[in-house]
C-alpha cells in the first residue's frame, strides 16, 4: 500500500481553518487507498501514532507542557523528528502547509532523493498592513518567502485562490486551484423557526482583517424600531476587543446594546451551532489588501454549510459563488451608509425569501465546496506532477 504524510504545524483534528483542511486532503488520499499519515502540532498524542476518525494516522510533536520555553523547544526538535520520521518511513507523497524552513528543507531533500510528488498548500500572503512593524515582521517575511522563493518546481502547488493559482503559475509551478473544502454532508442543519427579529452573526477574531466596525456603524445608523428587528451576535472576540482591535466607539456599542449579543471565545463546536441559528452571517473585507485576494475565507463556507447565507463584499473569489438574493446578500460598498440600507432590505425579506435562500446556500455548499467533488481532479493532478 503506498504511503501518503501531510506536515503541518497547525493544531490537527481538531484545531483551526488550517486543520480542517489538512484533515480534508488527508480524507481524500485515505479515500484513494493510501495509507495516510499526519505530523502536526496538534494536542500532545504521548509520541505515538494515534488513528483519528476515519482511519488517518496521526502524531503530534508537541508534548504535554504549555509553558513558553516547552513550546520553543517542540518547534525546534520539529524538523529533527521529521528528518528521523522520514528517514525510518518509505513515503510516496507528501503535502505540507507552511512550516519552518528547516522542516521544509527535510522535506523538498526527501522529495528529490526519493522523486515522489511534493505539494504545497498555499493559503495566504499576508499583507503588511496585517503586522505592526509592516515587512520587517518575522510573520510577513517568512510567509513571502514562500510565496516568492521557496517554492520552486519541481514542487508542485494547492492554491486556495485564483489570487495564488495565477501567481505560481506565472513562475512555472504546476498548480491546482482548490478552494476551502470541508465534508458538507457530516453537518447537519437546523430546521427553521418562526423569529420575531432577524439574526445576523459573525463568527472570528476580526483585528485588522474584518471590517466589523463598519458594520457595527451601520447597524447604529438604523432607527430604534429597526434596531429591534435585528439581533447581531459576534462570536470569538469580546468588547474590549471590539474597542481596541477594530476601533469601534464605546458610544456606539451603547447605542446597539439592545441588538448585539458578544459571545468571547467560543468552540468551534458552538461556532457551528450558532451558524446553524442565524438568518444570515456577515463578513466583511478590504477589497484592495492582498490577503484578502490571496486567501479564501473559511467563515463563507462554513456558513454555506450551515445553510445560512452570507451578506459579505466580493473579495477574493467569492464573486464565482455568493449570488446577490439567491445564497448571499452582496454589499457594493462597505461604508456604514450602504450597509445600514443594505439591513433594511434584509428586515424587509420574507420568511419564504429567506427560507429560499438558506436553501440554496446548502446547495451551494454541496456542489462547491464539498471534498468529494475533488477526489478525482486532485487525483488526475497527483499523477501529472514532474519528478
Amino acid at each position: 500500500m503506498m504511503k501518503a504524510l501531510l506536515v503541518t504545524f497547525d493544531k490537527y483534528p481538531n484545531g483551526d481553518a488550517g486543520a480542517i483542511r489538512v484533515h480534508m486532503f488527508a480524507k481524500i488520499l485515505n479515500g484513494a487507498g493510501y495509507e495516510t499519515f499526519v505530523i502536526s502540532m496538534g494536542k500532545s498524542t504521548n509520541n505515538r501514532i494515534i488513528v483519528e476518525d476515519d482511519g488517518i494516522n496521526h502524531i503530534s510533536y508537541r508534548g504535554n507542557s504549555d509553558n513558553a520555553i516547552s513550546k520553543v523547544m517542540y518547534y525546534a526538535k520539529f524538523p529533527i523528528k521529521l528528518y528521523n520520521y522520514l528517514k525510518q518511513n518509505d513515503i510516496d507523497i507528501i503535502i505540507h502547509t507552511q512550516v519552518d524552513v528547516y522542516s521544509l528543507y527535510v522535506i523538498q531533500d526527501y522529495g528529490k532523493r526519493k522523486k515522489i510528488p511534493i505539494l504545497y498548500d498555499s493559503v495566504e500572503w499576508y499583507s503588511e498592513s496585517q503586522f505592526s512593524n509592516g515587512k520587517r515582521a518575522r510573520g510577513y517575511k517568512q510567509n513571502d518567502r514562500y510565496n516568492m522563493k521557496y517554492i520552486q518546481p519541481p514542487e508542485a502547488v494547492i492554491a486556495i485562490s485564483s489570487y495564488l493559482e495565477k501567481h505560481f503559475t506565472a513562475r512555472n509551478v504546476q498548480t491546482i486551484r482548490i478552494p476551502v473544502i470541508m465534508d458538507v454532508s457530516s453537518t447537519c442543519i437546523k430546521k427553521d423557526q418562526a423569529k420575531d427579529c432577524v439574526e445576523l452573526l459573525y463568527a472570528g477574531n476580526p483585528g485588522k482583517k474584518d471590517y466589523l466596525a463598519n458594520f457595527i456603524n451601520g447597524l447604529s445608523m438604523l432607527n430604534e424600531d429597526e434596531r429591534k428587528k435585528v439581533r447581531f451576535t459576534i462570536a470569538g472576540c469580546t468588547i474590549k476587543q471590539l474597542i481596541d482591535l477594530c476601533g469601534i466607539d464605546e458610544y456606539i456599542l451603547e447605542l446597539v446594546h439592545d441588538s448585539i449579543r458578544v459571545l468571547g471565545r467560543v468552540s468551534r463546536s458552538q461556532v457551528l451551532e450558532e451558524y446553524k441559528s442565524a438568518d444570515f452571517s456577515v463578513l466583511i473585507r478590504p477589497v484592495k489588501e492582498r490577503y484578502a485576494q490571496a486567501g479564501f475565507p473559511t467563515k463563507f463556507v462554513e456558513s454555506m454549510c450551515c445553510s445560512t447565507p452570507v451578506i459579505c463584499n466580493i473579495t477574493s473569489d467569492l464573486g464565482k459563488y455568493a449570488e446577490d438574493g439567491v445564497n448571499s446578500i452582496i454589499l457594493e460598498d462597505i461604508e456604514p451608509e450602504q450597509i445600514a440600507q443594505t439591513l433594511r432590505r434584509i428586515i424587509c425579506l420574507s420568511a419564504n425569501e429567506k427560507k429560499e435562500m438558506k436553501r440554496n446556500a446548502r446547495n451551494t455548499a454541496i456542489k462547491m465546496f464539498d471534498y468529494h467533488n475533488f477526489v478525482p481532479v486532485f487525483l488526475r493532478f497527483i499523477q501529472t506532477i514532474k519528478q
